[in-house]
């Protein structure tokens, strides 16, 4: 097993290697052909396999990101939430995901400083988020605000996301040591009362910034949450109830009132009023699946400032013109 591991390991470290000699430093296939005593189409394939395996990855700064035409129309609809609206053109979701991504790192460059604290939730709109942070000396504190969800991807989990973040701003993390959700109500009374517990839920208390991605329960949403958590008939259930979305792993239906049913009796993460206490709070969340949960997210009065992309705001104000865009 060992053996197998250690191998493992000095295949990843090859193309770790051969993709910093290309991309880093510059060296052609040839030269790096001859480095290392193979062949040309050698290096090919193994610069292949390292894009496969997520050793390199690519980030696009397109220019013109943002549409400001297209906010100052949003906030015609919403006045009382700051808006950020990436350029949907003609990507990939995971394409619009990296543009929001690049956005909300840029603005959290704006708005932190020295000793603020930072709580997060996880997500593949997340991920992206981390992925577009660049090192910048904050000395913040990130903390997660909910449990983990023990994703089959730990790259899109608290824990992982947590670390990213708290190394990009050169800064120091608390994890949560929780599941996100604890069905029997003792056991989650218990954890709840573990100091170690209580200590990281008071610091994300005091968060002076939470980022949240926005989840929805659309078929066709890509959700970890809704995804690789719950069952098949919760999420129908929660659909039944009325839910159309989710920020910190709460539920909430279309006016944006969240659900007195599980898995919101279940969590174990910030109250739903400890959110509305904090100052602000940033929704991250895009593709036009994602608008009906945007809207009620909006609606509740959860969000300070939500960063989404064309395609999702204009369904949003679309959906706004139908039914009314007040709160309920």
């Amino acid at each position: 097993m060992k053996a197998n591991y250690n191998a493992k390991l000095e295949k990843l470290s090859l193309l770790a290697e051969v993709a910093s000699m290309y991309y880093e430093r510059q060296m052609s296939q040839d030269e790096i052909a001859r480095r290392i005593y193979t062949s040309r189409s050698r290096v090919s394939r193994l610069l292949t396999k390292a894009r496969e395996k997520g050793i390199v990855e690519f980030v696009i700064h397109y220019p013109d990101e943002r549409l400001f035409e297209l906010e100052r129309q949003f906030n015609r609809y919403f006045p009382n939430i700051k808006v950020r609206i990436v350029n949907s053109r003609s990507r990939s979701y995971d394409e619009i995901l990296s543009a929001i991504g690049l956005i909300t790192a840029q603005y959290l460059n704006e708005i932190l400083t020295d000793n603020m604290i930072l709580g997060i939730t996880w997500g593949r709109t997340m991920y992206h988020c981390a992925k577009a942070l660049e090192p910048v000396e904050k000395h913040i504190t990130v903390t997660q605000v909910i449990g983990a969800v023990g994703s089959e991807s730990p790259s899109l989990d608290a824990p992982d996301l947590v670390r990213q973040f708290a190394m990009a701003f050169k800064g120091k993390y608390r994890y949560l040591h929780a599941p996100v959700f604890v069905e029997n109500a003792m056991a989650r009374k218990t954890l709840l009362e573990d100091p170690t517990i209580s200590e990281s839920l008071a610091l994300a208390r005091r968060s002076d910034v939470v980022l949240t991605g926005i989840g929805s329960l659309h078929p066709g949403d890509s959700s970890v949450l809704s995804k690789e958590y719950l069952s098949d008939s919760t999420r129908q259930r929660l659909r039944e109830a009325g839910a159309v979305g989710h920020i910190c792993a709460y539920f909430f239906d279309r006016w944006g009132r969240f659900l007195d049913t599980y898995p919101n009796t279940s969590i174990i993460g910030l109250g739903k009023d400890d959110i509305k206490g904090i100052k602000e709070v940033i929704g991250v969340g895009g593709g036009e699946l994602k608008a009906e949960a945007i809207l009620g997210a909006v609606r509740g009065g959860y969000l300070t400032t939500l960063i989404t992309d064309e395609s999702a705001a204009r369904k949003v104000m679309e959906l706004a013109e139908k039914e009314g865009n007040g709160s309920a």
